[in-house]
């Protein structure tokens, strides 16, 4: 196991949530993703037309058509839901993911001034 991880990019093609429906990165249990779970940043382009709602770790969020969301305080993320708030119409565009567990310099001082494990510190743990 290493402090950062690689990142790890995920393209929800076009039509694959139908309205209302859900699409369900699972990040833990994927043998391939496994190893550097729990992650730290998520990126998500929605190219799609359609507002959706994504969730990870302790945190919700509400995109709209064509918006980015970039969240380098992601902890604990070990999953992505990305649900499709559409009634009508299922994904028009593609929706973009990306993933990684980096470690910054907020990271660096924490650990050194409590002492705690960095990779601790970096999962989310203080």
């Amino acid at each position: 196991m290493t402090l950062r991880s690689p990142r790890y990019n995920f393209t929800i093609p076009a039509g694959t949530i139908s309205a209302g429906g859900s699409y369900l990165i699972e990040l833990e249990k994927n043998e391939k993703y496994a190893e550097n779970a729990p992650y730290n940043d998520v990126l998500i382009r929605n190219f799609s037309g359609q507002r959706i709602k994504v969730s990870y770790g302790d945190t919700m969020q509400i995109m709209g058509a064509s918006e980015v969301m970039h969240d380098t305080e992601a902890y604990g993320t070990r999953r992505i839901i990305i649900k499709n708030s559409d009634t009508t119409v299922g994904n028009d565009d593609i929706i973009f993911v990306m993933v990684s567990r980096n470690i910054t310099a907020d990271h660096c001082i924490i650990s050194d001034k409590t002492g705690e494990n960095i990779y601790t510190i970096a999962s989310g743990g203080v």
